[in-house]
């Protein structure tokens, strides 16, 4: 008989133990992580370890994003620093000086901003990738459960046929053993011989 395996609790610790846990740079803290780790878990609710393996990738990768987005941030503050002639950018773009600060943060670090654009792009990608795969195992979980009580289903069917006909077949019995008396409405009897 085919059987769904049970639904199992996120186990962050065993991920972490099997898989290799992430590599916290800068101020990132293992707390963070672990918290991100299972709020994703809650709302993609991994059902076996596939699906947890799954998911885990996934919080990996979406934590790598969201650090390149961090990073892309910081160089544009950083250059931003450097750039000379801020309040005459201002001036000729008619803007505020924060807004020309960051205008020339982008231009200062286009080269940067470009190669950190691909990271994202990439882990972005691969983030996408694993949602689907998620979706995709789930399917085919769904697909296994529902060929499962089909198969139960067929059983149950062609028990209750087999029940049918024994209840048929004894109704019968009953019927031909009744109609015999109704023919012969005088049994033998046997003689008392004392």
């Amino acid at each position: 008989m085919v059987t769904v395996d049970t639904p199992q609790q996120f186990d962050l610790a065993r991920m972490k133990r099997l898989l290799g846990g992430p590599v916290l740079l800068g101020a990132e803290k293992m707390e963070d992580f672990d918290e991100f780790a299972h709020a994703m878990a809650a709302s993609l609710d991994p059902g076996d370890m596939a699906a947890q393996a799954l998911v885990y990738h996934y919080v990996m990768e979406t934590w790598l994003l969201m650090r390149f987005r961090r990073l892309q941030g910081h160089v544009n503050r950083l250059h931003g620093i450097n750039v000379e002639n801020q309040a005459e950018l201002a001036k000729a773009t008619r803007t505020g000086d924060a807004e020309a600060q960051a205008f020339a943060a982008q231009v200062s670090s286009h080269a940067t901003d470009v190669k950190i654009d691909f990271l994202l792009t990439q882990s972005a990608k691969r983030s996408h990738i694993l949602l689907a795969q998620i979706a995709m195992y789930r399917v085919a979980l769904a697909e296994k459960l529902r060929m499962q009580l089909d198969f139960e289903e067929r059983q149950w069917k062609i028990k209750e046929m087999q029940r049918l006909e024994k209840e048929e077949e004894e109704l019968q019995a009953l019927s031909a053993e009744k109609e015999a008396r109704a023919n012969n409405p005088h049994p033998p009897t046997q003689s008392n011989s004392n």
